[in-house]
């Protein structure tokens, strides 16, 4: 699954920030929540895009504002129902 952030979000890495993302699964109609610190997704987004932009693509692409977070939800993640973040 994945989420649309922004470059912004690069560069937010505020020890207080946690981010609480909702997969919502349209065939169980349950939701599973995913509590990631901000200093993984600014990590993640900057590796992923980067990562994009590098890599070979069929026509070619510019740089934007555009970022992506994603989360396996077919596997275990340590972030889903991660509560003790809060503790």
């Amino acid at each position: 699954m994945y989420w649309r952030m922004n470059k912004k979000h690069e560069d937010i890495t505020d020890k207080e920030l946690v981010y609480c993302f909702v997969y919502a699964d349209k065939i169980t109609k349950k939701y599973r929540l995913f509590f990631v610190p901000s200093e993984n997704v600014a990590k993640y987004v900057n590796w992923a895009h980067l990562h994009w932009l590098n890599a070979t693509h069929k026509h070619p692409v510019k740089d934007n504002d555009m970022r992506t977070f994603r989360i396996n939800v077919d596997e275990t993640s340590p972030y889903e129902n991660n509560f003790a973040i809060f503790e």
